[in-house]
């Protein structure tokens, strides 16, 4: 997991600008999406109320075979979401696991 975690964390890095130059939540989390497009996924972002949990859904689990003997990859999107919205991110469905999508549910850092 750990290396998962570290690839995330290196790709996040490499696209920080696009998120820091975001005007708003809205338009970050809009970013984000597009990012996990361009990573090779069919995200969608459904909700951005970061008050009521700003969701963001993936019809498509990019290492879907892999990831269900290997649940840790999962650990990727997690931590990739994590760090280009600055956000808490959970996990709430996972394709590997048997659920019709990937969502993700982001709400703020506790201070």
């Amino acid at each position: 997991a750990g290396v998962m975690k570290s690839l995330a964390d290196k790709v996040a890095t490499s696209m920080r600008p696009r998120f820091e130059n975001a005007k708003g939540v809205p338009a970050l989390l809009g970013e984000v999406t597009r990012a996990l497009n361009e990573l090779g996924y069919r995200a969608a972002l459904k909700q951005s109320d970061l008050r009521k949990g700003a969701i963001i859904e993936a019809t498509n689990c990019v290492y879907h075979s892999v990831a269900k003997r290997h649940p840790e990859l999962c650990q990727f999107d997690v931590q990739f979401i994590k760090n280009a919205s600055s956000l808490n991110v959970k996990l709430e469905s996972c394709i590997a696991r048997g659920g019709a999508v990937c969502r993700f549910c982001l709400r703020p850092r506790p201070p």
